[in-house]
């Protein structure tokens, strides 16, 4: 499987694994957290357990700001080019 998952709440929790589970399967995770230096950990342990993993750490995007652009640099930044394989 492949694929971008914006996760939030991956330093703890149900978020946690899910961010775990997504890497196994080959997901670009996206890890989308308020306390970076937690994440920052979380995302050491990932790439530990499964060291092909893509995994990013993303500061928390408060409710007050532009989701939409958030959004568009995430698309921007992980797309595949049309005509690419996936």
């Amino acid at each position: 499987m492949s694929g971008v998952a914006v996760v939030t709440g991956t330093t703890h929790g149900i978020g946690r694994v899910t961010g775990h589970a997504l890497a196994k399967s080959g997901y670009t995770v996206v890890m989308l957290c308020r306390n970076q230096d937690a994440a920052m950990r979380e995302q050491q342990a990932i790439r530990v357990e499964f060291p092909r993993a893509a995994v990013t750490v993303r500061e928390y995007v408060p409710i007050d700001e532009s989701w939409r652009t958030f959004a568009a640099d995430e698309y921007v930044r992980y797309s595949v080019p049309a005509g690419a394989p996936r």
